[in-house]
């Protein structure tokens, strides 16, 4: 499916980039997909949530979350298509 639109007008045909589309990281079925995996995975390395302590679990979910927060945020920095103010 592409993102693009094409426009015909009298002087020819015109490519003109989708307004509404999105990346594919965006997207809740891909985010849901992924999470789902996960867990597809964890349970293949026997991985069980219930002998670990709470404070070991909320501890690796703070470190995972702050570091993909650091990397979607430079991410979104180098493809920025505005400088900032």
């Amino acid at each position: 499916m592409s993102n693009d639109i094409t426009l015909v007008r009298p002087e020819g045909e015109v490519a003109v980039e989708n307004p509404d589309a999105k990346s594919w990281f965006a997207s809740k079925a891909i985010q849901g997909g992924i999470v789902a995996v996960l867990m597809w995975l964890a349970t293949l390395v026997n991985l069980d949530l219930a002998e670990w302590e709470a404070q070991t679990i909320v501890a690796a979910i703070t470190s995972i979350v702050g570091a993909a927060a650091t990397v979607y945020s430079i991410i979104g920095r180098l493809t920025a298509k505005r400088p900032l103010k």
